[in-house]
Protein backbone atom coordinates (compact mmCIF):
# COMPACT_ATOMS: atom_id res chain seq x y z
CA UNK A 1 0.00 0.00 0.00
CA UNK A 2 1.10 3.56 -0.21
CA UNK A 3 3.24 5.01 2.38
CA UNK A 4 2.24 8.64 2.34
CA UNK A 5 -1.08 10.15 1.77
CA UNK A 6 -1.45 13.39 0.82
CA UNK A 7 -4.79 15.90 1.52
CA UNK A 8 -5.92 19.38 0.57
CA UNK A 9 -6.72 19.94 4.46
CA UNK A 10 -6.91 17.86 7.77
CA UNK A 11 -9.55 19.24 10.15
CA UNK A 12 -11.88 17.44 12.58
CA UNK A 13 -15.41 18.21 13.58
CA UNK A 14 -15.87 20.50 16.64
CA UNK A 15 -16.65 18.70 19.76
CA UNK A 16 -18.56 19.89 22.25
CA UNK A 17 -17.26 20.45 26.11
CA UNK A 18 -19.41 19.95 29.48
CA UNK A 19 -20.83 23.56 29.18
CA UNK A 20 -22.23 22.70 25.57
CA UNK A 21 -19.78 25.25 23.86
CA UNK A 22 -17.72 23.63 20.93
CA UNK A 23 -13.89 23.29 21.31
CA UNK A 24 -12.18 24.35 18.30
CA UNK A 25 -8.93 26.01 17.49
CA UNK A 26 -5.40 26.22 16.02
CA UNK A 27 -1.89 25.80 17.90
CA UNK A 28 1.26 26.24 16.79
CA UNK A 29 -0.17 25.27 12.73
CA UNK A 30 -2.10 21.53 14.57
CA UNK A 31 -6.02 21.49 14.65
CA UNK A 32 -6.44 21.03 18.89
CA UNK A 33 -9.24 18.89 17.96
CA UNK A 34 -7.25 16.28 15.81
CA UNK A 35 -4.20 16.24 18.31
CA UNK A 36 -6.83 15.24 21.33
CA UNK A 37 -8.88 12.91 19.09
CA UNK A 38 -5.33 11.03 17.83
CA UNK A 39 -3.82 11.22 21.49
CA UNK A 40 -6.39 8.15 21.92
CA UNK A 41 -4.72 6.24 19.08
CA UNK A 42 -2.48 3.75 19.47
CA UNK A 43 0.52 4.56 17.57
CA UNK A 44 -0.59 7.67 15.55
CA UNK A 45 1.49 10.75 16.30
CA UNK A 46 0.38 14.60 14.97
CA UNK A 47 3.24 16.88 14.50
CA UNK A 48 3.81 20.20 12.80
CA UNK A 49 6.14 20.63 9.78
CA UNK A 50 8.40 22.08 11.85
CA UNK A 51 9.08 19.41 14.36
CA UNK A 52 9.12 16.58 11.62
CA UNK A 53 12.32 15.04 10.35
CA UNK A 54 13.27 12.29 8.20
CA UNK A 55 13.35 10.20 11.21
CA UNK A 56 9.89 11.08 11.99
CA UNK A 57 8.99 10.25 8.45
CA UNK A 58 10.60 6.52 8.08
CA UNK A 59 9.39 5.74 11.99
CA UNK A 60 5.50 5.03 11.05
CA UNK A 61 4.22 2.75 8.42
CA UNK A 62 2.06 5.87 7.48
CA UNK A 63 2.55 8.98 6.74
CA UNK A 64 -0.73 11.32 6.56
CA UNK A 65 0.03 15.35 5.16
CA UNK A 66 -1.23 18.54 4.18
CA UNK A 67 -0.08 19.52 0.67
CA UNK A 68 0.67 22.42 2.52
CA UNK A 69 2.81 20.57 5.28
CA UNK A 70 4.65 18.85 2.41
CA UNK A 71 5.20 21.86 0.78
CA UNK A 72 7.09 23.36 3.94
CA UNK A 73 9.01 20.21 4.82
CA UNK A 74 10.08 20.14 1.48
CA UNK A 75 11.27 23.97 1.60
CA UNK A 76 13.22 22.99 4.83
CA UNK A 77 14.88 19.63 4.25
CA UNK A 78 16.15 21.58 0.79
CA UNK A 79 17.88 24.69 3.07
CA UNK A 80 19.37 21.89 4.89
CA UNK A 81 21.12 20.59 2.30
Amino acid sequence: GDKALLIDDLQVDENENDDGEGVSGIYQGLDVNLTVAAGNLYEVKVINQRACNVYELLKYKKVIMTLEAMQRLEEKLERNM
